[in-house]
């Protein structure tokens, strides 16, 4: 005789249901595992965008702080709107940027951390030039380091390189699995490239 010939009815029964209850736990289990995969995944792709706008942000005024630092070729001083200029790009470059730290920092993506030495090399590079650049700013050209404008070309050069090169990680990392997200960041990537190989 088999063994659930000698189970009574009431037996089966609970053997059934517990048999479905366990299989109805397991697919439950499994669900709930995929919708917190699914949650982070997309809490990732929200901070990814995020970081990838703060970035940006960071690139434009940076840009323009470059541009300003050119009168450091000049004769004269620089003028008060120039000074101006710089110290307003400057807070709001300064701004996004710690903004985009924030971010990157809570990201686990390894293509982006890898970018993240270069790039905080490359801001402190800067940030250790600029009271030079604000000094030799105020004074003729005659009083200047020769040495200094060369100096900070390169190296908001180089900044602007590792902002690029972290923003594309960053888009890269974006989940593709919305296609017209994607083709917006490609179409950003090589409208950003194109305005970089152009300069200011």
């Amino acid at each position: 005789m088999n063994v659930l010939g000698r189970l009574s009815v009431r037996a089966t029964m609970c053997a059934a249901i517990f048999a479905m209850a366990l299989i109805l736990l397991t697919n439950t289990t499994g669900s709930l595992i995929e919708a917190r995969v699914q949650v982070r995944q997309a809490m990732e792709a929200v901070t990814l965008a995020q970081a990838s706008r703060a970035l940006l942000k960071t690139i434009l005024p940076l840009r323009l702080e470059r541009g300003a630092s050119l009168a450091l070729g000049g004769e004269n001083p620089a003028d008060t709107d120039t000074l101006s200029g710089v110290a307003t790009n400057r807070e709001a470059m300064l701004a996004s940027f710690r903004t985009a730290q924030e971010l990157l920092h809570a990201l686990d993506v390894p293509a982006v951390s890898a970018t993240l030495s270069r790039l905080n090399a490359a801001q402190e590079a800067v940030q250790a030039l600029r009271p030079r650049i604000d000094a030799a700013l105020s004074v003729p050209k005659a009083q200047r380091d020769p040495n200094l404008l060369p100096a900070t070309l390169a190296a908001f050069q180089d900044l602007l390189d590792a902002l690029a090169g972290t923003m594309n990680a960053v888009d890269a990392a974006i989940p593709g699995a919305d296609t017209v997200l994607q083709r917006y960041l490609v179409l950003k990537r090589a409208a950003w490239a194109t305005r970089m190989a152009i300069g200011n």
